[in-house]
């Protein structure tokens, strides 16, 4: 009777049950953290740009694809966004990434490297258009939806992956 009258004291009942919570929490980190798996590596391992014959007034773009393989990395990166990215310094000291040239009507096939690759669970497609508007229009981000093979449409304003799975939305 004595432990039943403690029990109901509201301190002592909050305390009970915030005790309760803590132990489950726990335990259920404790579970949970056997299930869980670093990422797996990306299974990209070509992309190709399908560019529209009107593309950038006729001069070539710039497009950058760049190899995430930390989530610090892909804060650095996206931070800066497409504008930022082709003015900032860091491009020039980035070391995983492929770099090209992609003329209007033509298309560009970019073998990646299979020793990044390994390390890789993202890929960031910068593309540097001059007129506009809209980062996300420039931008194209490859995740574990990702195929063996990514085709990405450059038109004349934006960049647009044909695998449905890595449109998001804008």
């Amino acid at each position: 009777m004595t432990v039943f009258s403690r029990l109901r004291s509201p301190s002592s009942a909050v305390r009970l049950a915030a005790l309760c919570c803590l132990a489950a929490s726990a335990l259920a980190c404790g579970a949970g953290s056997q299930n869980l798996r670093p990422l797996l590596p990306l299974p990209t391992r070509v992309v190709e740009f399908q560019a529209a014959p009107g593309l950038n007034n006729g001069n070539p773009l710039s497009v950058d694809i760049i190899y995430i393989t930390y989530a610090q990395q892909l804060r650095e990166v996206t931070r800066l966004g497409p504008k930022g990215w082709f003015q900032a310094p860091k491009r020039g000291s980035w070391k995983l990434k492929e770099s090209v040239l992609v003329e209007a009507g033509k298309n560009v096939v970019v073998k990646l490297d299979p020793l990044i690759l390994e390390r890789t669970v993202m890929l960031v497609i910068y593309a540097d258009y001059k007129n506009s508007m809209n980062p996300a229009d420039t931008q194209v981000i490859v995740d574990f939806a990702g195929k063996k093979k990514e085709i990405v449409k450059v038109t004349e304003k934006a960049l647009e992956p044909v695998n449905p799975s890595l449109r998001y939305v804008k």
